[in-house]
């Protein structure tokens, strides 16, 4: 019966991803797209099986369990299984729903209950088969690797093959976003938001245009808020800098100088909007569990600018630099110093071997660097396990990779 399921959910969502206007507008041949989404529900197959048998069927497999003690809920009693699947979880539940709270563990987790409240709708349609949850949860993540590919492609339509091979195809970028995990909820968001935007200013589609907006910005910070506060001054330096891209560099540092002094300003007012304070708590909390191997010894942070600042390189250097080869401890660290040195090499041929790109493009790519160098940073002030910087890392990766790919000038063009 799994196998059925698989089969005809695989279908489905493939015939509604050849249907979607970021496929006929970008022309994406069908065999492409279903080798596309093919290679990704079988590494959701496989990220579920590692999980499985190599470390204890810990998240993935966590998120697929307890969500299914959620859906239990509708047959004993309907309006409890709503109330655990919509109602906000305050830290303190209800009376009624208190056992179940606790049973679940991620009661007061937002983010992580979340993926309990997405998994525990799709049993009511999987048959509480963990590998058709992998098929629709990669129809999502597809769609919005799609959207971002759209991003780049219609301003570098040169690029198109390059993009496709770098978005979808980046070790990361297809292991944790093709998991049932949270990476893949992050693309489809971030990908919503910059369809959505195209088309609302570009072709004055407004109103489900204005919807998918906000239902993907509402998404994307409940479960990476700083996923979506970190866009807000790459997105108004973009702004500024569209219509008069003058200095267009410049402005871009001014407006993060400007932002970091009216934060410095704010964490002296008041210990409420003190940001650095909560970058100190949240090292603090990584500090204090020990989550494998792969830890880095790390001391407190100040919560100040200045600490922030100091710490500032060595964030860039664990989050862009490392894991490396002498990091290596098993065969997953292995592929990920791989990918670490084939990142860094690619910044080194981009600075080296850059084009002129036109004066309108200028100011996105610099939104999409400027954006992931800003979260690499809050990663690697806070997160003292390399495991675990390797997966944060994913999100900004989706929009680092192409913006240096596009930037190359290539004496010749195979993938045009």
């Amino acid at each position: 019966m799994e196998f059925i399921l698989v089969a005809i959910f695989s279908a489905t969502c493939f015939f509604v991803l050849s249907r979607t206007a970021v496929v006929q507008e970008n022309n994406i041949a069908l065999p492409l797209l279903g080798g596309l989404y093919g290679t990704k529900v079988l590494v959701g197959f496989l990220y579920g099986w590692l999980h499985l048998h190599y470390y204890g069927g810990v998240d993935t497999w966590f998120y697929f369990n307890s969500s299914r003690m959620i859906y239990e809920q509708l047959w004993l009693d309907p309006m409890r299984y709503l109330q655990l699947v919509f109602w906000p979880n305050n830290p303190i539940p209800p009376p009624h729903l208190k056992q179940i709270a606790s049973d679940l563990f991620v009661w007061a987790d937002e983010p992580r209950y979340l993926m309990l409240r997405f998994n525990a709708l799709l049993h009511l349609i999987s048959g509480g088969y963990y590998n058709v949850h992998v098929v629709i949860w990669n129809f999502f993540s597809t769609l919005g690797l799609l959207w971002i590919y759209d991003a780049f492609a219609q301003r570098f339509p040169h690029c198109r093959k390059w993009l496709i091979a770098g978005i979808f195809f980046t070790p990361s970028l297809l292991f944790w976003g093709s998991g049932l995990h949270k990476a893949a909820i992050c693309f489809c968001c971030i990908g919503g938001l910059l369809w959505a935007t195209k088309q609302v200013i570009h072709k004055n589609k407004t109103l489900i245009h204005t919807i998918l907006w906000i239902i993907s910005a509402f998404f994307l910070l409940l479960i990476r808020p700083h996923a979506l506060l970190l866009a807000v001054p790459a997105a108004i330096a973009y702004y500024w800098t569209r219509g008069n891209e003058y200095k267009v560099l410049a402005k871009y540092l001014g407006t993060y100088i400007a932002g970091l002094t009216a934060l410095a300003i704010l964490s002296l007012l008041s210990m409420r909007f003190n940001f650095f304070a909560k970058l100190a708590s949240v090292r603090h909390a990584f500090l204090y569990y020990h989550y494998g191997g792969s830890d880095l010894p790390m001391p407190p942070m100040e919560a100040s600018l200045w600490g922030f600042l100091t710490d500032m390189p060595r964030a860039l250097y664990n989050t862009l630099l490392r894991p490396h080869f002498l990091d290596i401890h098993n065969e997953l660290a292995a592929v990920a110093a791989v990918e670490t040195l084939l990142i860094f090499c690619l910044i080194i041929i981009t600075a080296l071997f850059h084009r002129k790109v036109l004066r309108e493009n200028r100011s996105f790519l610099l939104a999409c660097i400027f954006y992931a160098l800003s979260y690499y940073i809050i990663i690697g002030l806070t997160v003292d396990n390399l495991g675990a910087i390797v997966r944060y890392r994913t999100v900004p990766l989706a929009l680092l990779v192409p913006a240096l790919l596009v930037m190359i000038r290539f004496k010749s063009k195979p993938f045009s």
